[in-house]
């Protein structure tokens, strides 16, 4: 998964609360992806942001003892992120097209709740890579976090992987991640109308999802060059709280 943000100190994209094209640079854009691969043999997980090796780069870490890598985790590693850049209020996310992690109902009922908090950002997109083995920038994080591992041979604990992993290039920060929340899929039942939107609307031709505060519907494509469509798939009763944590204890 990618970001792009419009702060200055980490991402130069600046577009002072004006449309994301103003300063629009192909090479401001951050890639990320989040790794779900046995990496390491002490069931940490994590999910890599990155922009390039002079920008900061996020690595969220988390223990499978705690959550496994569901999509109810992967939105709690989102918002970690989003919550370490509280001075951004527009986030792009690029992510692969796994239908159990990125594109999933969960997910938009969570990104949905986000930008509708009274400090959440005011809008949160995530454009889908095209599907095949896509390379992105924040693979090269992963490889060299692999190498320093190698070269490490025997990581013992947390802190020391976390050591690891910051020092596999310049500007990786290691985000812990230990709380998390039982985020729900609050998509509404089908009804009996013949013009419900949501009656053989999948998932899979998606390209970019887009949500924005103050609204409660999804805007999609499924073309990079058409319009924005809309969707109401949240039942009438959802309200936009965080939910309740799952687990009861932390590690640090």
């Amino acid at each position: 998964m990618g970001i792009i943000i419009n702060e200055l100190p980490l991402c130069p994209l600046i577009n002072n609360e004006s449309s994301l094209e103003n300063n629009y640079d192909d090479n401001d854009e951050v890639h990320s992806t989040f790794d779900d691969s046995d990496a390491d043999k002490n069931y940490e997980t994590f999910a890599t942001l990155n922009k390039n090796s002079s920008k900061k780069s996020y690595c969220v870490l988390w223990h499978e003892a705690l959550s496994g890598r569901k999509a109810e985790a992967l939105v709690d590693s989102i918002l970690r992120v989003i919550s370490e850049e509280r001075d951004v209020s527009e986030f792009i996310f690029w992510a692969d097209n796994c239908t159990g992690q990125n594109k999933n109902w969960v997910l938009y009922t969570a990104l949905i709740t986000e930008v509708n908090r009274p400090t959440g950002p005011k809008e949160i997109r995530i454009k889908y890579l095209t599907k095949g083995d896509t390379h992105m920038s924040a693979d090269g994080i992963h490889g060299n976090i692999e190498q320093k591992l190698g070269r490490k041979r025997n990581v013992y604990d947390f802190q020391e992987l976390v050591e690891v992993i910051e020092n596999c290039r310049k500007n990786v920060n290691v985000l812990k991640l230990n709380q998390f929340h039982s985020w729900k899929n609050k998509k509404r039942a089908v009804t009996k109308k013949v013009d419900d939107p949501l009656k053989g609307f999948t998932l899979n031709p998606l390209v970019e999802v887009k949500f924005n505060s103050g609204c409660r519907f999804m805007k999609y494509e499924t073309d990079f060059d058409e319009e924005y469509k809309e969707i109401d798939f949240l039942q009438k009763k959802t309200y936009y709280t965080t939910p309740s944590r799952i687990n009861k204890y932390t590690w640090s």
